[in-house]
């Protein structure tokens, strides 16, 4: 296995104070990218340049399809709207307070996956659920640690609850992936929020914080004790994990599992995706 880099964008010097907040790639859709300008925000939508009037602070940006996407800002200790859905025009469609403290999100026909660090799970509000599913209303469909996460009464046995989520994926038909502290157990969730896959993953990739999938092969992105490793390992086999190559990139996450095998890295000037081939 190979990982090869595809650099999606750079900013051109007509923009040389303007800095990348964050960004989303799509086979289908195309590239996503916020831009900071001094005090406000753009967003690069394929190439076109949109201003949405909103009050944005470095918001995350996701896909929801060709016409829509989704901003969230991932701060919010006002719990007022704090996520909101926006056309290729800039204008807002609709916009929902989503919790404190998020980590990542995974927009599908199903609603709109949100995840949260442990500062928001170990304060108050939506975020102590660790994960939750929301509705194009806003309303939540699923609260993880609520309503399917566990404290067991077996000490050889691990609690099943998120503390902080280190990495989440999006899975085909409207799922999720997750990696979450404090066990590292890899599950997934289906469209019917029902957990069908949990996996015990070796030692060696605690820590990861990107996940990507071929198939039944999952890579594990910087585990603990290494900055830049990408190993794979075989759900299947479930045998040792073996390091792939190296991934250079300030932030990284893994793309969607029906993009197979790729991971968006980005820094304050340059867009690339990465994926991993035979």
């Amino acid at each position: 296995m190979k990982v090869t880099n595809n650099e999606l964008y750079t900013i051109p010097d007509i923009y040389e104070k303007a800095k990348i907040v964050d960004a989303d790639y799509h086979d289908e859709y195309g590239l996503l990218v916020v831009l900071k300008f001094g005090k406000s925000y753009g967003i690069l939508f394929n190439e076109h340049l949109i201003y949405p009037r909103l009050k944005l602070d470095y918001p995350l940006i996701r896909w929801i399809n060709k016409q829509q996407f989704i901003l969230v800002n991932p701060i919010n200790e006002s719990s007022g709207h704090n996520a909101f859905i926006v056309n290729n025009e800039g204008g807002m469609l609709s916009s929902f307070e989503c919790g404190d403290c998020v980590q990542e999100i995974f927009a599908s026909d199903k609603g709109i996956w949100i995840s949260y660090s442990d500062e928001g799970i170990y304060g108050e509000g939506l975020s102590v659920d660790g994960l939750v599913l929301f509705g194009y209303n806003g309303e939540p469909l699923l609260k993880f640690n609520s309503e399917l996460g566990y404290l067991s009464d077996d000490d050889s046995e691990d609690d099943f609850i998120i503390e902080d989520c280190y990495a989440m994926c999006g899975a085909k038909e409207g799922g999720i992936w997750v990696f979450p502290y404090s066990n590292f157990n890899l599950f997934h969730l289906n469209e019917d929020k029902q957990v069908t896959t949990k996996l015990e993953v070796p030692n060696k990739l605690f820590g990861s914080n990107a996940i990507s999938f071929n198939g039944t092969i999952t890579f594990f992105y910087s585990p603990y004790r290494t900055n830049t490793d990408l190993y794979a390992w075989d759900q299947r086999k479930k045998g040792a994990p073996r390091k792939i190559g190296d991934i250079k990139s300030e932030r990284l996450r893994g793309l969607p599992e029906s993009q197979n095998n790729q991971f968006i890295g980005f820094d304050d000037s340059t867009v690339t995706v990465f994926k991993v081939s035979e």
